[in-house]
């Protein structure tokens, strides 16, 4: 069990990291063509900074070519409420050129993701090679 969930702690740190470096390799902005915002409670699991909400944001956005993607991230309390009854047209989208579904509302936040589950994964594969040790 504690292996599954190391693996797949690895791939969502990788799949994050890998959209984080195309923002930042062949990254370009535009604005959003339509952006919708949902308050929801997590359910079984519980956000880390202890909200009883979880703040997810949907939207659409066009490419260089004018080429139309859809991207949805999870955002923190206070992108939530600055967020609320903006103009879409107002909201940067920040996208990978070569590969638009790598998208963001925030870079930082797509990085700082990947740095947490990267961490969480070397945790999880410490805890394996313990295991393992000991037999």
């Amino acid at each position: 069990m504690i292996i599954a969930f190391a693996v797949l702690l690895t791939l969502l740190a990788a799949y994050y990291g890998r959209s984080y470096a195309q923002l930042k390799k062949d990254g370009a902005t535009t604005t959003a063509i339509s952006l919708e915002l949902d308050r929801r409670r997590p359910g079984i699991s519980k956000d880390l900074s202890a909200s009883p909400y979880r703040y997810q944001a949907a939207y659409t956005f066009a490419d260089e070519s004018g080429a139309v993607h859809a991207g949805r991230q999870t955002i923190d309390r206070s992108r939530y409420e600055a967020l609320q009854g903006r103009d879409p047209k107002a909201v940067t989208i920040y996208y990978s050129r070569t590969d638009p579904a790598a998208s963001s509302l925030d870079p930082d936040a797509t990085r700082l993701t990947a740095v947490a589950l990267a961490l969480l994964a070397v945790f999880g594969w410490g805890l394996v090679v313990v295991r393992a040790l000991r037999g």
